[in-house]
Parts: structure tokens; C-alpha cells; sequence
């Protein structure tokens, strides 16, 4: 199992390293790290969704006692999972809303302020 996460692990480095090779600058690189995780994340779920469903049709369609219980181990840890991830999910964007930190926007500092694509010219 572990030869098999770090075979993942490398292999998404080896994906990333020419993404990562182009960026023009540290922010780029923030950018583009915090665009991976969040697919991760997002794919992630869905896995834990459908282990979630696995085990119930595992433990609807079948009559014996020990497949349930192996039905019901897959939904409890999908529930598991899901609420898991959810959570730390959601603590992440409160701390990121709570110090003004991350949320993918760049404040303008200077210059002339830009709204909506509408770049507003100073006299």
C-alpha cells in the first residue's frame, strides 16, 4: 500500500515539475500547489462518495450477516471520510477568511484601480 502512495506521489511531481518549472514567480507557484490540492480535495470526496455507495449496495443485496457488516465497515468509514475531509475543508476557509490569507485574490496596491475589467484612468 505505501509503495503504491509513493508511486502516486512521485508520479503527480513528475506531472507537475514542468508546470512548476514555467511560473514566473512565487505566487504562481502558490497558485498553481493550491490548484492542485483543491482538485485532490475535490476528487478525494468523490472517492469517499463512492466507497459510501459501494457499501450500501454491498450491504442491500446481500443476504449473508458477514457481507453486511463488511457492507456497513465500507459505509461507516466513507461517512467517515467525507466528514473528515469536510471539516478540515471548512476550518481551512475559516482561517483563511479570519487573517485575510489565501482565497486566490490579488489586492491591487497603487496604480489605477481596475473594476470589473474597467480600468478607471486618474486626472
Amino acid at each position: 500500500m505505501r509503495s503504491r502512495i509513493s508511486s502516486l506521489i512521485i508520479g503527480f511531481g513528475v506531472l507537475a515539475a514542468p508546470l512548476i518549472a514555467q511560473a514566473q514567480n512565487i505566487e504562481s507557484v502558490t497558485s498553481l500547489v493550491s490548484s492542485l490540492v483543491n482538485y485532490s480535495i475535490g476528487i478525494l470526496i468523490g472517492v469517499a462518495i463512492i466507497a459510501f455507495f459501494y457499501g450500501l449496495i454491498k450491504y442491500l443485496f446481500n443476504q449473508t450477516g458477514e457481507e453486511k457488516g463488511k457492507g456497513a465497515k465500507i459505509m461507516i468509514w466513507g461517512i467517515l471520510a467525507l466528514f473528515i475531509m469536510l471539516s478540515i475543508f471548512g476550518l481551512v476557509r475559516l482561517l483563511q477568511n479570519t487573517f485575510g490569507v489565501g482565497g486566490g485574490t490579488i489586492q491591487q496596491v497603487g496604480g489605477s484601480p481596475n473594476i470589473g475589467g474597467i480600468k478607471i484612468e486618474q486626472r
